[in-house]
């Protein structure tokens, strides 16, 4: 077996073996060939993909990452990621099907956890995937959607429509005991699936009426006795809709926390790079400007109560010394109690201040002040 690149999953509860599909057991050379990748295969007639930097040659363009045959999508973690089309013509369906370390145990409740990015050229977004659980390898003779009981996997949006960033899916099951796969896939009909137009500039025809999506990052684990994933941070569902067309994950990170578009994890730092302070005061300069971004962070903080925050407050050097943890203290105490007044509960936030001792860039840089002079939103675990 090839090792390409190896990642320890954040959940050390996962059972999926190869979450990220970084261990591979040849690397592919053309699409069409998820029989690669170590522990995974696929449950009917449907020709899954893998794609892998280790394809990274002028014969092999259509297996690599970051780009490949369908797009452009860097992978969520590591260097590799599956694809599917979840919607297609004439009822065609792809799956994924990976093993499992060990058996579920009959009566546990289970999480399952994966993300998706819609591939570029592709001219349909879906409303959801779903997950299903087996005993034994499936194996389907059937290029349509197969025939077994699964579980949807929601995510914070009503349609599946993001190319720019991974969108987070999950999902609950309840165990029969005994099973040892996880699939993965549309297992409606066309008929009954949601989908949404996308602008189909430069989408072929044969991409037309079809909806094509990156997998990456699959975990399974039972859900805690505090009610909590196995997985990691697990959001509460809520439905709403938002133009992921537009987002760029690299420049406007925080902007796509506040959003909504990625969903918060414990050592996010979110800036909040619309809220400024007048000069020596706690008091915003743009209270319009202020209130807008604090709003959004006020819905994603209810959205995620179980996302606990430190509210972080920074000074620079043109601040007097003997003022500057002072006033950065004010600071951030000012956005905790805006958090407070706004519904967000006394024991998901707490703030301090930290004077100049963390500035962003050097204090003789162009927009030091500004930059420096922030707060930002650190989320913590719960027990911190």
């Amino acid at each position: 077996m090839l090792v390409v690149f190896s990642i320890q999953n954040a959940a050390a509860q996962n059972l999926v073996e190869n979450p990220g599909f970084e261990e591979i057991i040849n690397c592919p050379d053309d699409y069409s060939q998820l029989f690669t990748t170590e522990s995974w295969s696929t449950p009917n007639w449907g020709t899954s993909d893998y794609f892998s930097n280790c394809a990274d040659t002028s014969q092999h363009k259509a297996a690599n990452t970051p780009s490949n045959f369908i797009g452009h999508q860097t992978a969520f973690a590591g260097a590799a990621y599956a694809g599917l089309y979840a919607f297609y013509k004439g009822n065609y369906r792809e799956y994924i099907q990976g093993r499992l370390l060990e058996p579920l145990v009959k009566g546990q409740k289970y999480c399952a956890r994966f993300y998706v990015s819609l591939a570029d050229t592709t001219g349909l977004a879906v409303g959801r995937l779903g997950v299903a659980f087996s005993e034994g390898q499936v194996m389907q003779h059937t290029f349509h959607p197969i025939d077994i009981e699964s579980v949807t996997a929601t995510s914070d949006m009503d349609i599946l429509n993001c190319k720019d960033v991974w969108v987070e899916l999950r999902a609950e099951y309840i165990a029969m005991g005994g099973e040892q796969h996880v699939i993965i896939g549309n297992f409606m009909s066309n008929e009954m699936t949601d989908t949404m137009s996308l602008n189909r500039k430069g989408v072929s025809e044969t991409e037309f009426w079809s909806s094509y999506y990156y997998i990456d990052n699959v975990c399974v684990a039972p859900i805690l006795e505090d009610g909590s994933c196995g997985c990691g941070f697990m959001p509460s569902v809520v439905s709403y809709n938002v133009d992921c067309l537009e987002v760029n994950y690299d420049t406007d990170f925080s902007e796509n926390r506040l959003k909504g578009y990625i969903s918060p994890s414990e050592g996010d730092v979110v800036f909040l790079k619309n809220v400024h302070f007048n000069k020596g005061k706690a008091s915003f300069s743009d209270q319009e400007a202020a209130v807008t971004e604090l709003d959004l962070a006020v819905r994603m903080l209810k959205r995620h109560p179980e996302a606990h925050v430190l509210v972080s407050g920074h000074t620079d050097q043109a601040v007097p010394s003997r003022l500057r943890k002072g006033l950065s203290k004010a600071r951030a105490e000012s956005v905790y109690y805006y958090f407070i007044r706004s519904g967000v509960p006394r024991d998901q936030i707490r703030f301090e201040g930290v004077g100049d001792s963390k500035p962003l860039v050097d204090h003789r840089s162009k927009n030091a002040t500004i930059r420096n002079n922030r707060v930002e939103l650190i989320i913590e675990s719960p027990e911190d």
